[in-house]
């Protein structure tokens, strides 16, 4: 679910493409972006090549001018890096075999489109400086010069605040001027994109002016299955110097995962346990409560989630929470459709590491993580280090819209045992160390004493 303009920049990025069969021409392509960030995107790109193999181009020139009032303009242009009047910037070159290679500029940052033209269609790879595959982009060439718009946005945005008016866990926020401002310029601006890049682009942009995280656009999750598939084995266990490094990029793997983890770490018996949460983005709460079940020596309550219900109940309490425990990701989201309040909890399994456990986190360090964190560094063996977490906390429900597009929309808020709000604030670590490099060093020093 990772939905961050970057990566949505990203992925416009990857649209840079020469077009090598020809000299000193301009060819527009109708393209679509495929990546696990963003969803699939789909934009005209203008190639302009010339005969001495340069290519050049991008998205269209001015066109995000027309989603945007006059002050928004003047911050993206000076903040964001805009360059020849187009959110999409590429230059490269090409060889006569019709493969090229260009970098791409973005308002939030540069990346590298690699691929091939090939029977007046193009195909190729976005990558990042490093080779770290983003995505993929293939499109094919224009016959028309005319240029219309390639979905209904005015009608995807009448649905986007359907669906968002109907699910948001907290009405009276719909009332607010900060809702009503983001409405009504997604409604009068966003509307007039031409593809979308442009769109999707600006819903971003005017997102930021919300005070809430896990608010999304999405089009067309082909391949969900793969992706999640692939997410499954994001843990690894490797015992070092004595001590047991687990490391956790994603809260989705399976539950015999954790199990047979923890076999290798009872047999190891490491003097301590380094739990790396470091950029994880979240996942489910299962997986992260089937971990805490080996990290707590008591009964431990991981917060609330409080539903629409909840916020439109006479009387607030949380003394009827339903306990959730143990389960997937669609029996929380169930718990939630039918609950005001649901009390995350955790209780101690049949074996219990009690040496030093730190856990590590940074400002990437989001979401599901985040209650988790909270609630265990509560443990007299348990120590948060590292950086203030992301400040992403809310539970997020998935709305179909019209033209395989789909609505992120927050469906509960989550409070700690204090009744304190973590979203948009995170979680501040105990012992702070704001050197990603040398994290783990400074932690195994620290356990070692």
């Amino acid at each position: 679910m990772k939905f961050l303009i970057t990566t949505l920049l990203l992925m416009l990025t990857l649209s840079c493409e020469g077009q090598s069969s020809k000299l000193d021409s301009t060819d527009i392509y109708l393209v679509t972006f495929k990546s696990d960030d963003i969803g699939d995107i789909r934009f005209y790109l203008k190639i302009n090549t010339n005969s001495n193999g340069k290519i050049y181009g991008g998205s269209l020139q001015n066109k995000y001018k027309e989603n945007f009032n006059f002050l928004d303009r003047l911050k993206i242009n000076w903040f964001s890096g805009i360059k020849d009047k187009r959110l999409i910037f590429l230059d490269g070159s090409y060889n006569n075999q019709g493969e090229f290679k260009t970098a791409f500029y973005s308002p939030l940052g540069n990346y590298y489109f690699k691929g091939k033209f090939h029977n007046n269609s193009i195909e190729g790879n976005v990558t990042t400086s490093k080779g770290v595959k983003k995505g993929t982009i293939t499109g094919s060439l224009l016959t028309k010069d005319k240029l219309s718009q390639i979905a209904d946005y005015q009608k995807i945005s009448e649905k986007f605040f359907i669906a968002f008016e109907g699910n948001f866990f907290n009405p009276v926020f719909l009332k607010k001027s900060k809702y009503q401002n983001f409405k009504d310029k997604v409604l009068k601006y966003s509307t007039k994109s031409i593809d979308d890049l442009h769109y999707v682009f600006s819903i971003f942009y005017y997102l930021r002016s919300l005070p809430h995280s896990h608010i999304a656009i999405w089009r067309d999750i082909e391949n969900e299955e793969e992706i999640l598939e692939e997410n499954l084995n994001e843990i690894s266990y490797a015992f070092e110097d004595g001590l047991g490094i687990l490391d956790i990029n994603s809260f989705s793997y399976e539950k015999k995962t954790i199990d047979q983890i923890f076999d290798e770490i009872f047999k190891n018996d490491p003097e301590g346990l380094i739990i790396d949460l470091r950029n994880n983005p979240g996942g489910s709460i299962g997986p992260a409560i089937e971990l805490s079940k080996f990290l707590v020596n008591s009964e431990t309550s991981g917060g609330y989630f409080l539903s629409k219900s909840f916020y439109e109940a006479e009387k607030k309490s949380y003394d009827s929470c339903f306990v959730f425990s143990e389960g997937d990701l669609n029996l929380f989201m169930d718990a939630i459709e039918e609950n005001e309040c649901i009390e995350v909890k955790v209780f101690p399994g049949d074996r219990i590491f009690n040496k030093p456990i730190y856990i590590v986190v940074n400002e990437s360090t989001a979401s599901t993580c985040e209650p988790i964190a909270y609630a265990l560094k509560k443990q007299n063996n348990i120590f948060l280090v590292g950086e203030r977490t992301a400040g992403k906390m809310l539970s997020t429900k998935k709305v179909k819209l019209i033209d395989n597009f789909y609505l992120f929309v927050p469906n509960a808020n989550y409070v700690t045992t204090e009744s304190e709000s973590i979203d948009q604030k995170g979680v501040a670590p105990e012992i702070l160390i704001d050197d990603d490099e040398k994290t783990l060093k400074k932690v195994k020093e620290l356990i070692m004493k």
